[in-house]
């Protein structure tokens, strides 16, 4: 930070001098044109009634700026600041420099540097307009680098605006104070900052903010606007204390920071150490402000979130709005590299959401996916027993092609490690997620899509569907992405009407295509995947293969089911009375022909042969039973994994079995056998996994008692 010039200013004095020393300072600001251009205003730390006034009106002359506050002596630009201004005011008590804005602001149209440190800024009066305190209006492409005339097409430096160690809040509104007490929406603590010319450097740190939003519309109560980002934001260390707002569609429209990247530019965005304390206020409002939003930001560089919390604070006067509701609070779109890790939403009395509450898109574009990402530690808390309305079925659910847009967390992280995941919000869609997910406890809707293998241990829900997973789509590039979820444990809330949802999404199937989804026990029977999937009548063409719900429990002790597209498989009284195996599986479809096979034997319910089985020649015989099948040496095949490979059936060799001994079944049921050659290299377990797609009005029962012979 350099400037040509230094004139001093100190509100305490009696008589104004010239500014050229601290003992002939300024006692105020010059008005609006009468700012000197690539100057630095030293103002002395002060405390009391003595302040500075922001000058009001407009300037098209100043295109570098900086008012700052002279640093305590512990800072590390103490030793940065005039000897002068060491000398005389080092020693002085004060926190920070005065500043006052009244009702109109000061515009800078020509300003590309703008520095504002080591300040307290109250506003007194509430603006007409949304424009900040100040005003920052120069939108030239080229704004002039230093030696350089201003829109010199041989430069490309675009700005820098630096906010560090500032306080700002509405005059008598002190929300940081320990007995604030009370406080109303006045808007006088906001739009501090406008700012619609090119950046190229952004730096919000070490900050307090006080933030009493109005409730006028979607974007124009904000701390800081900034409408054209183009290469590197930093928002570390801010400590921001607010109030609701009205309540809105989009979150009450009110914005701590709204940044806009209206030239689509690579941008490197740092938001680290971040705290937001909400204080829900008795009023018309109830909605909580945005923290950031960041438009058409398809960065190619570093995107790093981190320690980041945003929490509900008791209400000022101990009474809650009739209504509490959030939008979002994050949104970040990144195509490159994106660290997001220590993230806390805490909103125990809020369970309206009116968007995404976090919304992550990393690595989306795959030509732009040339660096590491990294997804770790984020939770989202909202209520069990909320204020006011909740989320409705109407506003859970979109149209039979698209899907959920009120998560309280949305992760679109296709190439992206995501662990440590914990959201609660069991009235209404929990989590959204694309790409390999671990989670241990979520509450609420969840929907899992292009992930390889995604678990949750435990997942809670109020709504009638708790899970919706899809895999591959004939219209994009997703469409070979298959989807394997495995939820340990479904809970649902069975016993309350109003809480079970009876609303059904337009075509589900559109939700299960190319999925596999294995639940360990559920305490509800698990709904079976009804209808044809879209495309070719849920057949296998275009690489796209049946959904698939396995739960071995399915609502009854000792139960083991599986539900694909037309087919179902579960446990059954029948069985084969010399069978070595736990169960008999019985496979039904009497609803049409069906290509896509249900296979049963994928991790982590598989059907395991022998846990060590050594090198050699081995025959492998599974028992079946069959009634009705026109040709079932097509419709029912094996398939063993060893050690060194897959080996399949292919539906060969299926026999007369003479020997079984089948009990539980019905006349006309012909016992038969497939004996298949295995040979293996190594020692290693061996499983198996079946597959069926045939078409009968009987069943088709299975032994899992598979015998294996040497040679």
């Amino acid at each position: 930070m350099n400037f040509s010039q230094t004139i001093y200013v100190d509100p305490s004095i009696t008589t104004a001098g010239d500014g050229s020393t601290p003992a002939a300072a300024l006692k105020d600001l010059p008005a609006i044109d009468a700012l000197a251009d690539d100057t630095m205003y030293l103002i002395r730390r002060t405390g009391g009634t003595a302040f500075c006034n922001v000058p009001a009106g407009s300037n098209s002359t100043v295109t570098r700026i900086g008012i700052i506050g002279m640093p305590q002596s512990d800072d590390g630009l103490f030793g940065l600041m005039p000897e002068p201004a060491r000398t005389a005011w080092g020693a002085d008590t004060a926190e920070r420099a005065q500043l006052r804005v009244a009702s109109s602001d000061c515009q800078l149209s020509a300003c590309y540097d703008f520095f504002l440190w080591n300040v307290n800024l109250e506003r007194t009066e509430v603006y007409s307009s949304y424009y900040g305190a100040f005003y920052l209006t120069n939108t030239a492409n080229k704004c002039g680098a230093i030696g350089g005339e201003a829109n010199d097409s041989s430069h490309t430096y675009y700005g820098t605006m630096s906010i560090v160690n500032c306080r700002f809040a509405g005059a008598g509104e002190d929300l940081d104070a320990e007995n604030a007490t009370t406080l109303s929406i006045s808007g006088k603590g906001q739009n501090y900052l406008y700012h619609e010319g090119y950046v190229s450097e952004m730096s919000v740190r070490n900050n307090i903010f006080c933030f009493s939003p109005s409730s006028s519309g979607y974007g124009t109560s904000c701390l800081i606007y900034c409408n054209r980002i183009e290469d590197n934001i930093n928002i570390a260390g801010n400590r921001i204390y607010s109030i609701t707002t009205a309540n809105s569609e989009y979150g009450g429209g009110s914005y701590f920071f709204y940044f806009y990247n209206s030239s689509s530019a690579y941008n490197t965005c740092r938001v680290v150490d971040n705290s937001c304390i909400i204080y829900p206020l008795q009023s018309s409002g109830g909605a909580f402000p945005t923290f950031l939003q960041m438009y058409d930001n398809r960065t190619n560089g570093l995107t790093e979130v981190r320690d980041f919390l945003y929490a509900s604070a008791a209400p000022i006067g101990g009474n809650f709005p009739s209504q509490l509701s959030v939008g979002t609070v994050l949104e970040f779109h990144t195509s490159a590299m994106g660290v997001f890790e220590n993230i806390s939403i805490e909103l125990p009395k809020c369970w309206k959401t009116t968007s995404d509450v976090i919304c992550i898109e990393c690595n989306h574009e795959q030509s732009y996916n040339n660096g590491f990402s990294k997804i770790d530690g984020i939770s989202v808390t909202l209520s069990d027993d909320g204020i006011g309305e909740k989320t409705s079925d109407a506003d859970l659910f979109e149209t039979e092609s698209q899907y959920y847009k009120r998560s309280a967390l949305r992760l679109q992280a296709a190439y992206t490690p995501i662990n440590n995941i914990t959201v609660w919000n069991p009235h209404g869609a929990a989590l959204m997620v694309q790409g390999s997910l671990a989670c241990e406890n979520v509450g609420g809707v969840v929907t899992l899509y292009n992930g390889s293998y995604q678990t949750i241990k435990k997942l809670t829900c109020f709504r009638k569907y708790a899970l919706f997973v899809r895999g591959g789509d004939t219209t994009s590039y997703y469409q070979y992405n298959k989807a394997t979820a495995v939820v340990d444990e479904v809970i649902m809330n069975e016993e309350s009407a109003e809480e079970v949802v009876g609303y059904t999404p337009h075509n589900q199937q559109q939700y299960m295509r190319s999925a596999r989804v294995f639940v360990g026990t559920s305490n509800v029977l698990v709904r079976a995947v009804t209808g044809a999937l879209s495309g070719d009548g849920g057949n296998t063409a275009n690489g796209i293969d049946a959904a698939t719900i396995v739960c071995p429990n399915n609502g009854q002790v000792g139960r083991f089911s599986a539900m694909g597209n037309l087919v179902s498989v579960d446990t059954w009284a029948a069985g084969r009375g010399n069978s070595a195996g736990p169960v008999c599986l019985r496979f039904t479809n009497n609803t049409g022909h069906t290509r896509a096979a249900l296979p049963i034997g994928f991790a982590p319910n598989r059907i395991v042969v022998n846990n060590s089985l050594a090198a050699g020649k081995y025959t492998a015989t599974i028992y079946f039973a069959s009634s009705g099948f026109s040709n079932i040496k097509d419709q029912f095949y094996v398939e063993y994994h060893t050690s060194n490979g897959t080996v399949s059936t292919l539906a060969e060799g299926i026999l007369l079995d003479d020997d079984s001994e089948w009990t539980g079944v019905s006349e006309g049921v012909l016992a038969q056998k497939i004996v298949c050659p295995i040979t293996t290299t190594k020692d290693g377990e061996l499983s198996a996994t079946l597959y069926f797609r045939g078409y009968s009005a009987d069943s088709l029962l299975v032994d899992t008692g598979i015998v294996i012979e040497r040679g």
